[in-house]
Order: C-alpha cells, then structure tokens, then sequence
C-alpha cells in the first residue's frame, strides 16, 4: 500500500516533521508499506522550516522584538533570492494576553533585515500571530510614519493606537519588495475589526469540515 503522510504541526508538542516521524514509526510497527512523508505548515510555526526543507535552503539568525517590544532571538529561511519568514517568529502568541499592546514591529525587523541581506522576495507566513495591529508596527519598523491627532509620531504602533492614527508616511519605507503572503484563507479575508464577523466565519469553516469529514 502507498501512503502519503501531510500533517501539520502539533501545536506546542511536536513540529510536523516529528509528527510524520511518529505516524510512519506507528504504522511500521504493524505492517511495512510504501510510506511517503510531507511535513506541512498552514503559515504559522514551522511553516518556514517545511519550505526550507522542501527548497534546500538556509536559516539566518537575527534579534529581533516580540510583540511586547522585548528584544528576543530571531530567524528568517532562505533559498536562492527569496526569504521565508514567519509572523510567529517575532509576533507569535504568548502567555501573556494584552493584545491591545502587542505590536508586530518584530515582523518588520524580520523583513528589514531580510532586505539588508539583499533578499527582495519574501514569503510572509501570517498564522500564529499574537497581535491585531493591522500590520501597523510591522510597516512602522520598515520605516512608515503613523501621528496621532497632535501630529505626534506613533513609534510603535500597537492595537490600541488604531483608532487614534490620523496620518501615515510611507516616504522612507523600505522598497521594492515582491511578498507572498500565506495564511488561513477564511481568517485573512474576514473583514477587519469585526470580531464577531471573524469568529463565526473561523467557526463556520470549521463546521464544514467536520461535516466534509
């Protein structure tokens, strides 16, 4: 019998590689078959390690900020011109839950720095993420301008500053980027800040499939 094994990580126990592993060492122990294995990501952890696999590429290593500005160690995947970097790498959940304050000003470090190592094309896995600034402080750390009512710069945008940006520059930004943004679909076009919106299209498409099961 041929059998393809395609998981996804098990959040907080095993990366999708081991959870292969583990799978193909429970049916060898039965009975021997044709067995193939394909780690797989959804964009959020270990979804740049399974491209990286896939392509033959390279880990960088960097510091970065999480999304309570501590500085923290961080990583971005390459191959040839293109740079694999998870949101979850630098905004990721934590334990602490102050998601007002939370900024994804980690991310945009993560890109920036991908860009100074001369990696133009970049591959943005958006699951796992531990804020909701709308991007904000990811474009702020890639040289965006956000004022408040005053004409104040916001420096690093989080969620609660949402409502009270005014203004935006985008003169120094960082340029000439190619992205590739991957996520879960139903989550990424939920319409922004309408909670109840997002949960029950999350749940509906869980719904479907179940029922598809």
């Amino acid at each position: 019998m041929n059998i393809l094994i395609v998981p996804d990580s098990f959040k907080g126990s095993l990366s999708s590689k081991e959870v292969c592993e583990n799978i193909k060492a429970g049916i060898d122990s039965i009975q021997k078959h044709n067995i193939t294995c394909l780690p797989f990501a959804d964009g959020g952890e270990g979804f740049g390690e399974c491209l990286c696999d896939f392509c033959n590429g390279n880990i960088l290593y960097t510091y970065c900020s999480d999304i309570y500005l501590k500085k923290v160690k961080g990583h971005i995947y390459t191959y040839g011109d293109t740079a694999i970097i998870e949101t979850a790498t630098a905004s990721g959940l934590q334990k602490k839950k102050d998601v007002m304050n939370a900024t994804s000003y980690g991310t945009g470090e993560l890109i920036k720095f991908a860009v100074s190592k001369g990696f133009k094309n970049i591959i943005l896995g958006l699951g796992g993420s531990g804020c909701c600034d709308a991007g904000a402080g990811a474009l702020a750390a890639l040289g965006a301008v956000f004022r408040d009512i005053d004409g104040d710069e916001i420096d690093f945008p989080a969620g609660k500053d949402l409502n009270n940006i005014y203004g935006v520059g985008f003169t120094n930004i960082v340029k000439d980027i190619n992205f590739t943004f991957a996520s879960f679909t139903c989550l990424s076009l939920a319409p922004f800040c309408f909670a109840k919106t997002v949960r029950r299209m999350y749940l509906q498409s869980k719904k479907e499939l179940m029922i598809s099961r």
